[in-house]
Order: C-alpha cells, then structure tokens, then sequence
C-alpha cells in the first residue's frame, strides 16, 4: 500500500503537468503471471487550496483527483423501474423508460404507507435521490396480501427506502439511533430502550453502499409466533415461488428498525408494540427475528429480535430463545445492497469502479485490520480520524479488460457510467503523454 499526498485542484477539471516524469520504481507493479499487478493507495484527502499547475504528477495522484468528484453521484438501479414521488398523501410513479415524445405515464394512490426521500429530508437529513421502483410496483401495493386475506399489501406493508448516508454520513443503526431523537419539525422522537451488546458488535456500524427500497410487513405473520427459527424461516420461503422477482425473505436489524421507526416518526404509531402495565398477559409483546448485517463479525448464528417498541423505546435482543413474543416480518427487496463498516465509506473500490468504469482485476483484499487503521488518528490533523483526512483508492491493473494508464483514466473520466460527474484534464503535455499509455 503507497501513502502519498494528494491535494485537491480544481473543482470542474484538472490539470496533469510534468518537467520530469519519474515513475516509482519501489512500488511492485507486477505480479507473477507478469502482468500489471493491482494496488491500493491511502492517501491524505487534502482539504487546501492549491493552483492547478502541480508539478511531478504521476498516475495514483491524477487517479485520487479525479474518483471522489465522480463518485459524489447518486446511484440508481440499472433495470426497467418506475421513480416515486410523494405529494402529502398522494404516491405517484413516472416511467424512467418515457422520452420526449411520449406521453408520461402517472398513476396516483392514496397511500401514507410511503417513507421515501422527501420524507427522509422532512424529519432526518439529505438522503439525495431515491432508486427506482419496478414497473408494476402500483400492481404490487393493489395486489391480495398473501398473509393476512381479504387485504391488500399497501395496507399491510410499509414502503421505505432504506438509504446509503444522511447528510454525508453512513446510514447504520448507531446513526438512526442518533437521528431518532432529535427529529426534524413536527416529527415525533423516540430512542434505542434496550440495545445489546451482540446487536451492536454485529450490526452498529455497518451501512449500504447504495440505497434500496424495502417493502415490510407491518406485523408478524400469521402462525410464526413462539416457533422455531427454522419453522419461520419455511414460512418465508413458501412465499418465494409466488411473485415473479424481488422475493420475500427476512429483513436484516437495520431495515426492520428503520420502517418501524420511520412509520413512527411522522404517525405516533407504533408498530411492533411492547405492552406496560396493566393487561400484559392480555397483549402479549411484539418482536420480530432479523438477520444481522456483518454475519462473519457475529460471534453466535442465531438471529437478532427488533420489536417491544414502548413509550421507552425499540428493543433490541439476541433471540436464541423460543419466547412467546417472537415472530418473525419479511419483506421484498428493491434495488441493491451492499454492507460493509462505515469506515469504508470513502472507499474507492472494485465496487465502484464497476459502476462508473467497467471490471476491474484482478481485486487484492484489504489489510485486515484496515477498519482499525481507517478509524485511528490521524498523524496530520489533530483531533480528526485516517477515514476522514484520506481516500482508500484501489489501482486497478485492468479495467475492462484493458490495462489501465493515465491515458486511459483521461478517457474513462469523460463519460462515467451511472450518472457520475464527467470531468477531463486540463492540460495535458507532451512530456506526461510520453508516459500516459504506460500501465500502472
């Protein structure tokens, strides 16, 4: 790994300049096989002002200039699919696939069930756009529920994005925590009453890399109460044969959290309720079975329960054990998810280049204790930490099967996939292009 400072130049292009090209030969550039070997570079992200013309320029430095003004896009998913829009009440899906010339589609429904990105800058933060809904998703909400008949799924499931960051930050259950209490507006507070330590180890810290839409049941099904794990998990995957894509299955701690709480924040209701007092017996209490987010930092298998929401709070347990309270929700997922820690958040990987660039290879792991380095001190800028004061860029010895140079990078950077930000260089001279078809 090359630890190198990179300062931030221009806002809309940058320049690549050099007098003397000098390539650095300590790095190992390849591999056995030799071809180029990939890498990562964690370097400063430096926050000054600088003048456009820097001197002794090489590839990894034009390669952390350019990435984090390209990736600072919103992602969406690349598949037929309808955007939602909420005006008050009123849900309605617009075609992503119309043109100019076409007559935009519009369907309206009555449906508060919805808790997209307005309503995530209405009470929580910045959450940028939301993905895209698939095509039938007004068939999907109009449908027969097929757990509680005689209803339809909009007045049994809550619709809610589930986002990547808010205002900038990682979207976990340690933010949502956070942002439950101090609502924005008119938005009703709440908190964390009970939050173990096996939730925290496994789930606290994890986030999205892309936001997604999550359809959640409002209850626990029908028979799954006081069952088996394994008996609930067959409850779900009964369901799996019968809708054409997107499948029912069990929700991870965060998603069931957020639609509790985000149904909560703006109605009072809640969902998942524990009783106080008087008539307990009478109303027994309500939790869910969840999976955990990071299953390989999870010291026990069994699942984690989300629910005995009361005027205290959401509780959060380790349910190992067959209580009467514990059922199990499930929900159909729309758009990708990837978790990892928070601390990668400014991560510039294999990932991401994939979406705005094309394959790369081959993919080296991280460090292990990566994590550790990302969130420890910073040796520059006292009082702040590595992941804020760096990027973690990987260099890909291929993308797209082409051996990756500067003057690709020039090429790539001019029409990104995805909706990121195109750039190009500035001012680009003889003496660097000598060099500039020269793989990394």
């Amino acid at each position: 790994m090359l630890c190198s400072l990179c300062l931030q130049g221009c806002r809309s292009s940058f320049q690549v300049t050099a007098e003397d090209f000098v390539r650095e030969e300590s790095r190992e550039t390849r591999d056995n096989g030799g071809e180029p070997a990939a890498g990562l570079v964690l370097v400063p992200d430096g926050q000054s002002s600088v003048p456009s013309d820097v001197p002794n320029s090489g590839l990894p430095a034009a390669i952390l200039a350019a990435l984090p003004s390209i990736a600072a896009s919103t992602v969406r998913v690349a598949l037929p699919m309808r955007h939602l829009t909420v005006e008050s009440d009123a849900v309605s899906w617009q075609s992503s696939l119309s043109t100019e010339s076409e007559e935009v589609d519009t369907k309206s429904l009555r449906l508060p069930a919805v808790f997209g990105s307005q309503e995530w800058n209405q009470y929580f933060g910045e959450v940028g756009e939301e993905p895209f809904l698939p095509l039938d998703i007004d068939e999907i909400l109009h449908s027969a529920c097929p757990f509680w008949p005689g209803k339809l799924v909009k007045n049994t499931h809550l619709l809610v994005l589930i986002p990547s960051t808010v205002d900038g930050k990682a979207f976990t259950l340690d933010l949502l925590g956070e942002l439950i209490q101090s609502p924005r507006g008119d938005g009703h507070r709440t908190q964390y009453f009970l939050y173990e330590d096996e939730v925290q180890r496994s789930s606290r810290d994890a986030y999205s890399t892309s936001s997604y839409w999550v359809l959640l049941t409002r209850d626990i099904l029908p028979g799954s109460r006081s069952k088996p794990y394994t008996v609930q998990q067959a409850l779900v995957a009964a369901q799996a044969p019968r809708v054409d894509h997107s499948p029912y299955e069990i929700p991870n701690v965060l998603e069931t959290a957020t639609a509790i709480l985000s149904h909560y924040v703006r109605s009072s209701h809640r969902l998942y309720e524990g009783y106080e007092g008087a008539g307990i017996d009478e109303l027994p209490s309500t939790s869910t079975r969840c999976t955990v987010l990071l299953e390989d930092i999870a010291e026990h298998p069994s699942p984690i329960a989300v629910g005995r929401f009361c005027s205290r709070g959401l509780v959060f347990l380790s349910g190992f054990d067959d209580d009467a309270e514990l059922g199990i929700s499930c929900l159909r997922k729309f758009g990708t998810r990837n978790y990892r820690p928070s601390a990668l958040l400014h991560l510039f990987g294999a990932e991401e280049w994939s979406r705005y660039f094309g394959e790369v290879e081959p993919i080296p792991p991280l460090p292990e204790h990566i994590v550790d380095t990302l969130n420890s001190p910073c040796p520059f800028w006292p009082g702040r930490a590595v992941k804020d004061t760096h990027l973690l860029v990987l260099i890909p010895a291929k993308v797209a099967g082409e051996p990756f140079s500067l003057s690709l990078l020039g090429e790539l950077v001019k029409c990104p996939k995805s909706g990121g930000y195109p750039t190009k260089y500035r001012y680009y001279n003889g003496d660097v292009q000598k060099h500039g078809c020269e793989s990394v």
